[in-house]
């Protein structure tokens, strides 16, 4: 739509580089989006850095925060953001799926939960009008009341996280810290050839291309079986 992107560059660490990101906002820029925990290298802002970061953009500025994977990453260190843009009067949205822990990708459904009445009847003018039908939308609300199978399938995922990111950093192999329910890691070679070769085994990763990224690989985490899968592929490949 012809608008100016600022990109904020990870730290080397993959960690997110809240200085940066502080920075960045202080431009006064007419959006800040980011994602909260990170894709595709899964960090993620404390309280205390999402608080200083949102104490540093300046009330011209819409707020838009997307946590997609928030279900995987509650824990002492992470926070949503609701309960700090809940206290602005600025524009803001919070971004949520059901295509991530509550399963339901193949039916195309999220929500966003909007600060400003304003600015949801202004969404609700450019949106198209048939962009969630009414089987997904029942899904999706017989999926948040089902909390004991959410929390089993965080709880899977978590377990499996751990697991399949032990088995990497055993290979040697530098992966970054996540709140996802994927890794990013460093194959330490041309990450398309790398994922190709992993096709061939039946196992789909997602290369990164990005300058200075082009080594690295994002795995999602899926069942055990998958997982032990991609990880004697892996092996193999290795």
């Amino acid at each position: 739509m012809g608008a100016s992107v600022t990109r904020v560059i990870v730290n080397s660490d993959l960690t997110i580089n809240v200085d940066a990101l502080i920075e960045a906002v202080r431009e006064r820029p007419r959006m800040l989006l980011f994602s909260n925990p990170m894709n595709p290298v899964g960090g993620w802002l404390s309280a205390g850095d999402l608080s200083r970061v949102l104490d540093a953009t300046g009330d011209e500025t819409l707020i838009v925060v997307d946590e997609a994977y928030a279900e995987y990453a509650e824990g002492e260190d992470y926070a949503s953001s609701l309960p700090f843009l809940s206290k602005r009067d600025q524009p803001w949205i919070v971004l949520r799926t059901f295509s991530k822990a509550f399963g339901l990708a193949g039916l195309r459904i999220g929500f966003g939960i909007v600060g400003d009445p304003e600015l949801r009847a202004l969404l609700d003018r450019v949106r198209t009008p048939f962009n969630a039908n009414g089987m997904a939308q029942a899904a999706a609300l017989a999926a948040l009341a089902d909390e004991e199978h959410l929390a089993k399938v965080v709880a899977l995922a978590k377990a499996e996280r751990t697991r399949v990111e032990s088995s990497l950093r055993s290979k040697g192999l530098d992966v970054a810290p996540s709140r996802g329910n994927f890794l990013f890691f460093n194959c330490r070679h041309n990450a398309s050839a790398f994922a190709e070769g992993l096709l061939r085994d039946g196992v789909i990763v997602k290369p990164w291309k990005q300058e200075g990224f082009d080594t690295y690989i994002r795995v999602s985490i899926g069942s055990p079986a998958e997982n032990d899968h991609f990880m004697a592929a892996l092996s193999q490949l290795l």
